[in-house]
């Protein structure tokens, strides 16, 4: 049981779509070592998917989270004939894979990112009608704890469930609706090939908290504090879609400074490390997978 910080201080189908850019060279790439819900209409039972990983989407809340990851991969802008101006988006074909980066959209009126969970549930589900994933990943940074073992920069991936810590709704089955549980795609051998952590991701859209958020936090055994995975999550789970979470640790929730000053002090470190652990994802992919592989 971590103890509880004060509270208020937080802190597709048709490859012809892809054209084949690639970046990396046979020696990048390698040959390093490095199932999810159907609706049934019942129970939303989980069975795995079968056959190769063709398409992963990979979304970010924050355009600054991603940029220079896309034009490390050369990943070429789309433009989407169903939602134009919707959300920033890239694709190019690496290896066996089409990779394709959806940002969620940029608020104009305050000229911000399009952070929390109402602009991550448009993109996903934007980003999966428009591109029919195999896979859906959520990336970008997050809050730690130190207590349980979170460091600056390290990287985390989704295990067990998402779930949300600020939708309050004691009515009846309201309830466990709120707190979310979302399905996440059971991870072997990837936390190993990119030096992860694994976690379970709780989610809300304040960048602070109150008692009762952290409470939730606690009971989940959350090791991770993000404003977006549940979302992407949620969608992905009522789509079919597996889903994976990747972020890398920028404040820590329990840490002696205010979460704001932590995030300005060490985006650049943990979207370093982001994307780097990104790449050798990429790499992996790029040799042909399937999702049990992972």
């Amino acid at each position: 049981m971590r103890n509880t910080p004060q509270d208020g201080h937080e802190h597709n189908k048709q490859n012809d779509r892809f054209p084949r850019i690639v970046k990396f060279n046979s020696a990048d790439i390698g040959n390093d070592d490095t199932g999810v819900p159907p609706l049934d209409g019942q129970s939303m039972s989980l069975a795995p998917r079968r056959g190769p990983i063709e398409t992963v989407v990979f979304t970010f809340a924050m355009p600054q989270e991603a940029q220079r990851w896309v034009h490390a991969l050369n990943l070429t802008p789309y433009e989407s004939p169903r939602n134009p101006g919707m959300n920033e988006q890239y694709k190019s074909k690496i290896g066996a894979v089409n990779v394709v980066v959806s940002i969620n959209q940029f608020n104009l009126k305050h000229g911000v990112a399009g952070v929390g969970t109402n602009n991550s549930v448009l993109n996903a589900f934007c980003a999966i009608n428009e591109f029919k994933p195999s896979l859906l990943v959520n990336a970008g940074t997050a809050g730690g704890f130190g207590d349980s073992g979170g460091v600056i920069g390290d990287i985390y991936l989704t295990k067990g469930a998402v779930m949300y810590h600020d939708r309050h709704i004691k009515l009846g089955n309201y309830e466990e609706y709120g707190n979310g549980g979302h399905s996440c795609l059971s991870l072997r051998r990837l936390p190993k090939i990119l030096s992860a952590k694994t976690g379970v991701f709780s989610t809300g859209n304040s960048l602070n908290y109150k008692s009762s958020d952290m409470r939730r936090i606690i009971d989940s055994d959350a090791l991770v504090k993000d404003m977006e995975a549940a979302a992407f999550a949620e969608i992905a789970e009522q789509f079919n879609v597996p889903f994976i979470g990747i972020k890398s640790i920028s404040d820590l929730v329990d840490g002696n400074k205010p979460t704001p000053d932590q995030f300005q002090d060490n985006f650049g470190l943990a979207t370093r490390n982001l994307h780097g652990a990104l790449t050798k994802f990429v790499r992996f992919l790029a040799n042909g997978r399937r999702l049990e592989d992972l």
